[in-house]
């Protein structure tokens, strides 16, 4: 009998339903050949080892690390205190019945460092060493089970992965345990949550208001002259800001003078706009903050809703390509999408005989691939599950229709000796604009709003039109919305921020895209910060526990992010786990130092 561990019940009933598991029993399914059990949240957690002999700090002021470990069953909060939870301990119960007798065991839990974390956890808890293999279910219809089914993986294959997953939660509970004491200790502040990563996030959205609260706007004016050629009017600006009112006034009369401009130059670039990426977590999350102002929180649980309701593939990936295999499918999921009205605008722009192959790539597929749909009609879904699953499906629709030829326009002209310059961006085929959002696409920005242009060649000399000066005023960077804070943990560490609209993604950053949704929503949940209309902003207690870690190492996020480039290491198995805790015993020693010094004199870090 080969026993399957899922990673949810859910799960465990769509493996039993193609494997012909029809016994239901209330803790598992089973026929003949197999017996499908499940994990859901996981019955081990990992704790700390504390020793009351070593809370007292040293002579010298030196206050002693915990990091030792041990596994214990799940413990939850009862009116007399931790207890263990009984349903973590019947959940052990039915594994260790099942596992016992087994002739092999295959894992379905997650693809992922929690989901193989989670297993290992409790097969290692329960003294097991029989050899197991991994099934990776990046979808739940029947044909990938199957598949998965008929070819798993050796376990050992993912070793590395599971390394990587236990040293994160190792330094999340090191850290945030030590740091968390020695703050109680210091201030005397008992429920104050130092997290890893929590701490560098909640800094930089604390750095940011503060910045905006205190920024002193200036003035500026820009200069705009209207150009008439052939009937069609093209609005030029001035090359730079001018500082003063005297000095837009000066050129505004200098202008007034000459009823004619010249055009000193004229540049047409021609290029093909690239299909985008299909989305990953991240990409999903942000744009779907941006867009729908959905919660990442939201967000996540809709995504994972719809993976188990078998209509996209696994949404927890930071992978934006598919494999070969999943290429060969994609005419048949993409027929399938274009016969639902709402799909037609994009009916004339695939060509599902000759489909693009720049989003394949097999080796960054490897473990998880990109989110897509499965070709499976949506019934009874919610707003939130609706408005998540339409945008995967137009992405993916994108991701496959024809490029999108562009032009580049840039005129530049001389009026009065000051030069001007106009620049716009064309579409050329009208399937392009229908596909980029100028026909109906609700989510999708247009590559450009098509306006006429005059079309200028050097040396013509249009009549001026009209001229005006324009008062600005200079502003702080933005305060943070959930889609912007996203982006920039997904780019901490990197020495420029990953804004440019050619980099398909960053380098680095903190965590995967799950864990960033989490630490947000673990943030609003400890009263740290809150929304303010779309932006968010610190609360008055993330405010004070900011003031008084500032500066640390707790809160440099570069840190942060440095550790997060070892566990990716360690993941390839370019590093180990030995090397890498130590690294975070020093890092948590110094944090801990710094805390323990709050309240007395310390050189004044100011704010970005």
């Amino acid at each position: 009998m080969i026993a399957i561990i899922a990673e949810n019940r859910k799960t465990a009933s769509l493996i039993a339903a193609t494997t012909g598991a029809i016994q239901k029993h209330k803790e598992y399914f089973e026929n003949d050949d197999y017996t499908i059990t499940w994990i859901s949240e996981c019955p081990i957690t990992l704790t700390i080892v504390t020793d009351d002999r070593r809370t007292v700090s040293t002579a010298d002021g030196y206050h002693p690390v915990m990091h030792k470990f041990r596994r214990i069953i799940r413990q939850k909060k009862t009116s007399n205190g931790l207890a263990t939870d009984q349903s973590a301990v019947r959940r052990l119960e039915v594994i260790d019945e099942i596992l016992e007798r087994c002739s092999s065991i295959i894992v379905a839990t997650a693809p992922d460092g929690d989901g193989e974390r989670a297993f290992r956890y409790v097969y290692e808890y329960l003294g097991y060493t029989k050899p197991f293999r991994r099934m990776r279910l990046s979808e739940l219809t029947e044909e990938a089970i199957r598949i998965e089914l008929d070819n798993p993986q050796n376990g050992n294959d993912f070793n590395t992965m599971y390394a990587a997953a236990e040293c994160r939660a190792k330094a999340d509970i090191t850290v945030s345990f030590n740091a968390s004491r020695a703050f109680a200790l210091a201030t005397g502040i008992q429920d104050e949550y130092l997290g890893r990563l929590h701490i560098p996030v909640l800094a930089m959205i604390c750095s940011r208001y503060k910045a905006c609260r205190r920024f002193v706007s200036t003035s500026y004016w820009q200069l705009h002259a209207t150009l008439e050629h052939n009937g069609v009017l093209g609005k030029f600006r001035h090359f730079k800001n001018i500082p003063t009112m005297r000095e837009a006034e000066d050129m505004f009369k200098r202008i007034a003078s000459h009823p004619q401009a010249t055009i000193t130059k004229v540049t047409r670039k021609r290029m093909l706009r690239r299909q985008p990426l299909p989305y990953n977590l991240s990409e999903l999350t942000k744009e779907c903050c941006a867009i729908a102002g959905l919660s990442s929180k939201r967000i996540l649980n809709a995504a994972v809703s719809l993976y188990e309701q078998r209509l996209i593939s696994d949404p927890r990936t930071d992978c934006r390509y598919i494999s070969d295999d999943i290429m060969k499918r994609m005419p048949s999921i993409l027929q399938r999408l274009l016969i639902a009205e709402e799909y037609s605008p994009y009916y004339g722009a695939i060509h599902t005989k000759r489909l693009p192959h720049q989003c394949v790539n097999n080796e960054k597929a490897k473990i998880k691939h990109a989110i897509i749909t499965t070709g499976i009609r949506p019934k009874g879904l919610d707003n939130d599950e609706r408005t998540v699953y339409d945008m995967i499906a137009r992405r993916i629709l994108e991701a496959f229709a024809s490029g999108c030829k562009t032009e580049q326009v840039t005129v530049d002209a001389v009026i009065a000796g000051l030069p001007f310059r106009l620049q716009e961006r064309r579409t050329a085929a009208a399937e392009c604009r229908t596909i980029y959002g100028l026909s109906g696409n609700p989510y999708t920005e247009p590559v450009s709003k098509r306006h006429d242009i005059p079309e200028f060649e050097q040396g013509d000399t249009p009549d001026i039109a009209g001229h005006d000066i324009g008062k600005c005023h200079t502003m702080p960077e933005p305060l943070y919305t959930e889609a912007t804070l996203l982006k920039a943990m997904e780019c901490a560490g990197n020495e420029t921020e990953c804004v440019s609209k050619h980099k398909r993604q960053c380098t680095y950053g903190i965590g995967t895209a799950e864990i960033r949704t989490r630490i947000i929503a673990d943030l609003f949940e400890k009263g740290y910060i809150e929304y303010s209309g779309e932006t968010i902003i610190p609360t008055a207690k993330g405010l004070s526990l900011y003031d008084k870690v500032k500066g640390m190492v707790i809160a440099d996020m570069n840190i942060a992010a440095e550790h997060e480039k070892l566990l990716e290491k360690m993941q390839r198995g370019e590093t180990v786990a030995e090397d890498f805790m130590r690294i975070i015993e020093a890092h948590t020693a110094k944090a801990v130092k710094e805390i323990m010094g709050i309240g007395q004199p310390r050189n004044t870090i100011k704010d970005e």
